[in-house]
This record gives structure tokens, sequence and C-alpha cells, in this order.
């Protein structure tokens, strides 16, 4: 071990500053004493590092910030203040190395042969194409297929995503119908972010009175939250 005049001089408190080389071949142990739990109550062997905040609890903080940090508290790890880089090496990573639905997860699902028609004219409509699920305020993945049909030559049949009932905010589709009773098969996938909380996400359609879901098809309606 290297350590300057100064350091030895500046033993504060239980604090020790050094403006040279600090080097340290055995165990080391960060905590109070007697921390962690047993059996593991210091590090193994030397080159080991052991940091216990409390029992069970350890927090490694980088680049001399509050904000970028690792920290176990208890039952999983937490890596807060920018995302996760690396580039493992050949055949090292298998799939067991995340775990299950950590990253992401199908929350909801619609899968049904349904027939319905849209009771009134030009008015946004749920349909029964929907699902109610706990969403955490991340990221949510639609992804969705019917069969539509307009009953009235020259008009026209959209749908959106409803979040709880509302106006969709965007519109995912629709045909203009050269002859009446044209019909159309819809699919897609799109992105949406509600708040935190229990939501009931589904299909709107909106035309002309009359405009229907088949139900010669299974209509599908899949929910899939992406963890951050």
């Amino acid at each position: 071990m290297t350590v300057s005049h100064a350091a030895e001089e500046a033993i504060l408190g239980g604090e020790r500053r050094t403006d040279g080389l600090w080097v340290h071949r055995g165990k080391l142990s960060v905590g109070a004493a007697g921390g962690g739990s047993a059996p593991f109550t210091a590090p193994y062997a030397a080159g080991d590092l052991n940091v216990s905040r409390a029992p069970n609890i350890g927090v490694i903080y980088f680049g001399g910030r509050s904000d970028t940090y690792l920290y176990f508290d208890g039952t999983k790890f937490n890596l807060v203040g920018g995302p996760l880089s690396f580039t493992p090496a050949a055949d090292t990573i298998t799939t067991s190395a995340i775990q299950g639905n950590a990253v992401q997860q199908m929350i909801g699902s619609y899968v049904q042969a349904v027939g319905w028609s849209l009771p009134q004219s030009n008015l946004w409509t749920e349909s029964p194409i929907q699902v109610t699920v706990s969403l955490g305020g991340n990221p949510t993945r639609i992804e969705f297929t019917f069969a539509i049909s307009c009953p009235t030559k020259g008009q026209r049949v959209l749908w959106g995503l409803m979040v709880d009932g509302g106006v969709p905010g965007v519109i995912l589709g629709g045909i203009d119908a050269p002859e009446a009773n044209y019909g159309a098969m819809a699919n897609g996938c799109y992105y949406v972010t509600p708040v935190a909380g229990s939501h009931r996400l589904s299909i709107g359609v909106y035309g002309p009175s009359g405009a229907a879901l088949s139900n010669q098809v299974a209509s599908t309606f899949y929910v899939t939250e992406q963890k951050r």
C-alpha cells in the first residue's frame, strides 16, 4: 500500500484522505462492523468487496454523484442513473440471464369471434374488443386484428385506440367503401403510455350506423407492457 504523508495525517472522525495511490491487496468490507447477513458478514477472499449499508442492503455510487448508483434493496437490484450497456463475449449470454417478465410482459388479451355493429352514426363508440389492465406508467404495445365492414357505399369507417372510453388521440386505420357492405381486415401495432393505474383499453369505431365487426374470424387484441 502506498499512502502519502498527507493521508497519514488526515484522519478526521474515521475519515481517511489521500492524494496518492491507494493499493489494497486483501479483503475490503464497507459498512458497520458486523454488517451483512450471516454467514456472509465479510468478503470471502482477497479481491472481494462487501458493501453493507444495513443487513441485506447495499449501495455503490458512481462518478461522485448521488443519482448514479447500483442498489440492492434486499430482494432485487436497481441500476439508477442510466441504461445498462454491455458487450458480452461470444456464447456467454443466455435467456436465463434475464428474469422472466423483467423486460416486457403481456398483461391482457382478447381473442374472440364477435359479431357487433355500430349503433349510431358518427360517434366514437367502444367495441367489445377491450381489456381492463393494471399499468405501471410504461410504454405499452397494442397489437390487434379484426374484420370490419361498412354498410353504405361512399361512406368511411375509422377505428382507433380508446383509453377509458376517451376519444382516440390517433386513428389506427380506416376504409372508404366503394360498394355497400364493403369489408376489410384491420391489423396493426401501436404504442401508448397511459398513466400508472387500472385502465380499460379498447378498439373504438367511428362511421355510419351498421358498420360491423365480423364473427366469421376471431378478433384479437393483445396488450404488452414494456418494462423499464
